[in-house]
């Protein structure tokens, strides 16, 4: 709980990606950076449905609002010798902060 709000965080589903793309762009906007959308819905289901997949997007939500995401790429450790998960990003909006 944050501030009162209860906050579940899960795997993203393939059907809100234009919920997080939109947190994406919401993240862009905040780094003052660009982000392109073209075709990203398409590619992010490509990269989360790979075997194994390339990346999981989990998702933070209070009562079905999506307040956050973080981004998670599959690396692999040549000093290991395996796979691991990289943070890619993470962003929650100014108001669940």
């Amino acid at each position: 709980m944050i501030d009162g709000l209860q906050v579940n965080i899960r795997t993203a589903d393939t059907f809100e990606l234009d919920a997080v793309i939109g947190l994406m762009q919401a993240h862009a906007d905040f780094e003052r950076a660009s982000i392109c959308t073209r075709g990203l819905r398409y590619r992010l289901i490509q990269a989360m449905r790979g075997a194994p997949p390339r990346l999981c997007l989990l998702v933070a939500e209070h009562k079905r609002e999506l307040l956050g995401y973080c981004a998670l790429t599959r690396e692999f450790s040549s000093w290991r010798g395996c796979d691991y998960l990289h943070l890619d990003c993470l962003f929650i909006v100014t108001r669940a902060r």
